[in-house]
């Protein structure tokens, strides 16, 4: 019979939170408070005027993120 791994227990969620064009950095988000809004008050960023996007991918507010996530507000381009 296989052994079972242990879980190591999460102590911090890592993620890059920024806007293009901008800035992006790390921050260490608490496991319990691990959300895409959680990561933009943490970086204190306003997401007016932005597409969201986790991992290249369009997200909401209150989608939830894992351990090396890429939060990213692009900046809406409008067509003339």
């Amino acid at each position: 019979m296989a052994k079972k791994k242990a879980r190591r227990a999460v102590s911090a969620v890592k993620v890059r939170v920024g806007t293009l064009p901008g800035m992006i950095r790390d921050y260490n988000l608490e496991p319990d408070h691990c959300t895409v809004a959680d990561a933009l008050n943490a970086a204190d960023i306003d997401p007016s005027g932005f597409d969201l996007r986790v991992n290249s991918e369009p997200a909401d507010f209150e989608d939830e993120l894992e351990n090396g996530d890429n939060v990213l507000l692009v900046k809406n381009v409008k067509a003339a």
